[in-house]
């Protein structure tokens, strides 16, 4: 087991050299180039089979932006760095990382340009907590998605009708009509009862998170739109290793396991194997 393998005292003292590193190559990335610089936070949560039962590993990205203000034409600033983490625990101990990330890279003084999600209420509630000043992103690709759900139980699956009807509302939402999006489908009659729930559900969606369909501002400020980042982090650290067929883990087992995936996703695993004076070769 990786738990026999590398003791407690060899991870912290790897995490240590780890912090190290990535100060370093930061503090050289950071210097360099014009524009300001913005942070920006993706969180999401993807399941496990942990201990005989599914638990939900929280993971978040924290990205460095660099984009130009008063651009003639909006343009997504380029990301110079960027971290990412996993916690097994409540969304309080993913925040706790998130802040901490932050400060031991030495980015506390980075303005938080977004926080970006898909809509679960944990990441809306630590988001105001963390960051409260901070705008708050609707992942874009989540939204167009509950939009096809109902499209297609109105028109039908695969209708052409139902991506004419999803791409011109998304359109509008990208103009920041939300509200006028909100009264068509208000006024819409469902063709039956599955779809009047669809409805239901979708105008549930939007409502809830409409102060947070800003895509036109978020992208004259250069930032991103979509979270697929934090889903992309959460494919490579969680998915592609831990929901394998028939698998199954204990917490220390897997925990020793997820903190190879994050280093070697923030490009850092080669400290461990200087750490412990190991060859280079695959792990995790």
């Amino acid at each position: 087991m990786v738990q026999e393998q590398y003791g407690s005292h060899d991870l912290e003292q790897w995490r240590e050299e780890q912090e190290r590193v990535e100060e370093e190559v930061v503090d050289q990335v950071l210097g360099e180039g014009e524009g300001e610089l913005r942070l920006e936070v993706a969180m999401d949560g993807v399941k496990a089979h942990i201990d005989g039962t599914w638990k939900e590993p929280k993971v978040g990205s924290i990205q460095v932006r660099r984009v130009v203000p008063g651009a003639e034409e909006p343009k997504l600033g380029e990301v110079v760095a960027r971290r990412y983490t996993c916690v097994l625990g409540s969304a309080d101990d993913l925040g706790a990382r998130i802040r901490g990330i932050i400060r031991e890279a030495g980015w506390s003084h980075l303005r938080i340009g977004a926080v970006l999600g898909d809509g679960a209420p944990w990441i809306w509630n630590l988001a105001d907590r963390l960051f409260p000043q901070a705008p708050q992103i609707l992942d874009w690709f989540h939204l167009k998605e509950h939009f096809y759900t109902f499209a297609n139980v109105q028109f039908g699956q695969g209708h052409p009708d139902a991506k004419a009807w999803v791409e011109a509302k998304m359109l509008r939402l990208g103009e920041a009509r939300v509200g006028a999006v909100l009264s068509a489908l208000k006024r819409m009659k469902p063709r039956n009862r599955a779809a009047a729930e669809e409805k239901a559900n979708l105008v549930r969606y939007v409502e809830t998170n409409k102060t947070r369909i800003s895509y036109r501002q978020a992208l004259q400020d250069g930032g991103a739109i979509g979270s697929g980042a934090v889903e992309g982090a959460c494919k490579h650290l969680v998915q592609a290793r831990f929901k394998r067929a028939g698998l199954r883990w204990k917490r220390p087992g897997f925990l020793n396991v997820l903190a190879l995936r994050v280093a070697r996703l923030n490009g850092t695993l080669g400290t461990f194997r200087e750490v412990r004076s190991l060859p280079s070769r695959s792990a995790a």
